[in-house]
């Protein structure tokens, strides 16, 4: 993330999402502030596939 993200000003919020968010907060929250776990974080992945797919669906028929 710091090499890839030099600078975190641009970032208001990083969503961890998946059933090891919660393994990987304490390491992440060392390297950049603002982290959120959705309540749904297990399911979160699946949702935000969903969400898309419908995005892209109701794009393509514009």
């Amino acid at each position: 993330m710091t090499s890839t993200w030099k600078d975190h000003s641009d970032i208001d919020e990083v969503l961890l999402v998946g059933g090891g968010a919660h393994h990987f907060e304490q390491h992440i929250t060392r390297i950049i502030t603002g982290i959120t776990i959705p309540d749904n974080n297990g399911s979160s992945n699946v949702e935000g596939y969903y969400r898309y797919g419908i995005y892209k669906i109701s794009e393509d028929d514009e």
